[in-house]
């Protein structure tokens, strides 16, 4: 007898799952053929293609790649053990000279290398065929990443699936129990974290009490959510660690495959058919759907948001749906009305469970009020976003949250102010808890909420710290005196085989990226950490700035240029502003600049900037839009803009004249005009303004009602 696996048994589910195995990579096949003929087919419009690569990621190309962890693992497992659905074929595997363990274990096996098959097996397939492909380019590294991270993914739906079918025993509840199991533990996470949070404001995370963000079937959601099916880089590994993530989900998944295997090897024959193996077990899954709904009651009561007589009606009828929801559950897993009828004896369940989450809700409130460690207790401080006091660079940011800064002077520093913050936001909530307290005074709110992190023992806290201007600027200054801060904003990043874009109106890629690199850290270094420290942090409004980004374009690094910091660095971009644009018109753009300053095409979107170099000032900095009312035929934009057709006489007047490179002003205009027959008309323009054209310009700027903005060094 075999005790923990059989080839055979291994073999022979295998061949159960080959025609949903096949199909689903057929489907999944075709998809990516399609989307990569479709790209292609787009991009070969194009006159020069090469200059036209459109680089993703494989789940970009094949969309459908994105599910797999959602639907597959259901698929492929609910089909592989449906037999204990079956009475006949629960008979069947219970009398077969192997034992339950070696069965599940078997099994598994066989619908995970589906599984993991058809997941890396499509991808590799998307993206060797992208790669062929003259208009697609592939981000390999991200791609692995995120394939890495789908895989425990469906590694953790599949545990969830194998969960729920070994104590249940009809299709309904396993798909129920499955969703269950997998959704209920992070649903009331968030619901007390977010509980926790609007209680005690200075609370930024409570990650280190719940780690649900570290489940990557569940931050993997957010990924599709936030950067959207077509995304060209899975964002979310800039917050969760992909290591961290995945070693928690594969624990958390290998923990319910072993509880799925140990509640297979109990299950008996009989079972099949039935809703679940125990009263005990389908009392649970049937108040779980109810009790999900109740949880929204019970924040509203929480949070003491139910004031008046129509917020209690609206509790009310939320727990009357709960009830509903109870019954219809036990309905459809039973089919008997009877027995949805007598469930509601154990309706007291779901009064328990409510009662118990205002307890832990209070608990873990007090907790966190009181939790305020020492300044002997406390080793080391992170900063988080520090951008907020600042201009605003996220590198930077990203670097410097991951300095520990440690010291007599920082925990005694953190604590105070720690103290201080619960102090704060004690008197604040007290303020707004008093009716004659509803006239807003800004002296109440006069500080920064600053997000930290503080190490204290075993302990991780994420809070804000409610920072006057003084502590504010007690707190950077202890950072500069940090050699590892001060190393952070002296390096520009050193992407190998990166690129380097200057950015205005258009990115335009600088031809050595290396030099430009070097020849920019160089000034850098040359001015010095405080000049140049001052500069990012609070003086720095310069007009453009640079782009770093690594070989395969996944981390984009914006840098600013000072011209007094930085000359050689903010001559070069001149340089390259002006010679990658135009400084004459084509005939086409001719037409199509006469025909706006007639108002006869349909809608022009144009960005113009006036920069006055000598000063190196912006002046105007704005959109130029003009689109034509269907019904009126009148020309609509909004006041303060520049009127868009005069404008456009204006521009069509300075070509004519010609450029004074004398004069020290430079007009940048970039956008298209659209007409029907011709389509869109792309401009580039960057032109130096004579001192008579720049006045011209300027008055037509202020007669529509716009100041100049007149930012820079």
């Amino acid at each position: 007898m075999k005790t923990w696996f059989d080839r055979k048994l291994y073999k022979e589910g295998l061949r159960q799952l080959r025609v949903p195995g096949i199909v689903c990579s057929g489907i999944l096949g075709i998809i990516s053929i399609l989307v990569l003929l479709i790209i292609q087919m787009d991009r070969s419009n194009y006159v020069d293609i090469l200059q036209n690569i459109d680089t993703r990621m494989i789940y970009g190309f094949n969309p459908i790649l994105y599910l797999i962890p959602y639907g597959l693992p259901v698929l492929m497992i609910l089909k592989l053990f449906r037999f204990q659905n079956q009475r006949n074929g629960s008979d069947f595997y219970h009398s077969i000279p192997h034992t339950r363990i070696c069965l599940g274990i078997s099994y598994l096996a066989a619908a995970l290398t589906w599984i993991l098959g058809i997941l890396w097996g499509c991808s590799l397939f998307t993206g060797l065929f992208a790669q062929l492909l003259p208009a697609t380019d592939v981000l390999w590294g991200e791609s692995i990443r995120f394939l890495f991270h789908s895989t425990t993914a469906s590694l953790l739906a599949g545990a969830g699936v194998f969960l729920a079918a070994s104590v249940t025993g009809t299709l309904f509840t396993n798909l129920a129990a499955s969703a269950m199991i997998l959704c209920m533990p992070v649903l009331i996470e968030l619901v007390i974290e977010l509980n926790v949070k609007g209680r005690v404001d200075y609370i930024y995370s409570l990650h280190n009490i719940f780690p649900y963000m570290y489940n990557t079937l569940f931050n993997y959601m957010i990924c599709v959510v936030s950067d959207g099916f077509m995304g060209y880089r899975f964002g979310n590994t800039g917050t969760i660690h992909l290591l961290g993530s995945c070693l928690y989900t594969t624990c958390l998944a290998a923990v319910l495959y072993v509880a799925g295997l140990i509640l297979f090897h109990k299950r008996k024959s009989e079972s099949a058919g039935q809703p679940a193996s125990g009263r005990k077990t389908r009392a649970l899954f049937r108040v779980l759907p109810a009790f999900a709904i109740t949880l929204i009651p019970v924040s509203v009561i929480y949070q003491g948001e139910a004031h008046d007589g129509v917020d209690w009606m609206w509790i009310v009828a939320l727990y009357v749906f709960a009830v509903i929801l109870y019954l219809l559950y036990e309905l459809f897993s039973t089919g008997k009305w009877k027995s949805a009828l007598q469930s509601l004896k154990g309706i007291w369940l779901l009064v328990v469970l409510n009662i118990a989450t205002l307890l832990v809700l209070a608990g873990i409130t007090s907790y966190v009020q009181h939790d305020i460690p020492s300044a002997k207790q406390i080793d080391s401080v992170s900063v988080l976003e520090w951008y907020g006091y600042g201009y605003g660079y996220s590198y930077f940011d990203n670097q410097i949250q991951d300095i520990r800064f440690s010291g007599e002077e920082w925990s005694e520093f953190a604590s105070e102010a720690l103290q201080e913050t619960v102090v704060r936001d004690q008197e604040i909530e007290e303020y707004w808890n008093n009716t004659e307290n509803w006239e807003y005074q800004s002296e109440w709110f006069d500080f920064t909420r600053q997000p930290v992190v503080i190490r204290a023992g075993h302990k991780t806290l994420y809070r804000y710290l409610y920072l006057t201007d003084a502590q504010q600027q007690k707190m950077e200054q202890m950072m500069k005196d940090n050699e590892a801060f001060r190393n952070t904003y002296m390096t520009l990043p050193d992407f190998k085989g990166g690129s380097v874009w200057i950015r205005n109106n258009e990115d335009i890629a600088v031809g050595d990226a290396q030099a430009f690199r070097d020849t920019f850290q160089q000034e850098i270094e040359a001015a010095g950490f405080e000049k140049w420290y001052a500069y990012l942090a609070h003086e720095g409004n310069g007009w453009f700035n640079v782009i770093f980004t690594d070989a395969e374009n996944t981390e984009r690094v914006y840098m600013p240029v000072s011209r007094m910091l930085t000359p050689k660095t903010y001559q070069t971009c001149i340089q390259y502003l002006t010679e990658h644009s135009t400084s004459e018109l084509e005939p086409s753009q001719k037409t199509a600049l006469t025909k706006l300053t007639q108002g006869k095409v349909d809608n022009a979107d144009l960005y113009i900037q006036l920069v006055d170099l000598k000063a190196d000032m912006v002046q105007i900095d704005q959109w130029v839009d003009y689109h034509s009312n269907v019904y009126e035929d009148e020309l609509v934009y909004y006041e303060g803009e520049i009127d868009p057709v005069a404008f456009a006489a204006l521009l069509s007047e300075i070509m004519k004249e010609g450029a004074d490179e004398t004069s020290g002003y430079l007009l940048m205009v970039s956008g298209d005009i659209y007409e029907p027959q011709q389509g869109d008309t792309e401009l580039n323009l960057a032109i130096y303004l004579s001192d008579a054209q720049a006045e011209k310009l300027i008055t037509l700027y202020r007669e529509s009602g716009g100041d100049l903005i007149e930012y820079g060094e």
